[in-house]
């Protein structure tokens, strides 16, 4: 993720228009954007595995699959709001 921080760029990264304000905070949120998601898929992991073996237990296969598209959103959303969370406090603390 290092090529992350170095520059903005067009394709890769998170880019929000807080994100994109400046370089520093180009940096922070690259960061803390790798950083949680690292955080939050190591605990969905774990979650998912016990998913898949209730459903093949129970064979849940269409709700599940609504579950599942509900939980990514939910994951991505978590991970967008510590974001730009950090991004803010980051922010505030640059004009003091």
């Amino acid at each position: 993720h290092k090529l992350l921080t170095e520059h903005r760029n067009l394709l890769l990264g998170y880019r929000t228009p807080r994100a994109l304000k400046n370089e520093q905070n180009w940096c922070v949120a690259q960061n803390e954007f790798i950083k949680y998601s690292k955080l939050f898929n190591r605990y969905f992991i774990y979650v998912g595995t016990i998913w898949l073996i209730i459903d093949l237990i129970v064979n849940l296969k269409a709700m599940s699959m609504i579950l599942q598209f509900v939980s990514l959103i939910l994951l991505i959303l978590l991970i967008i709001f510590f974001t730009e969370k950090i991004i803010k406090a980051f922010e505030e603390s640059q004009k003091t």
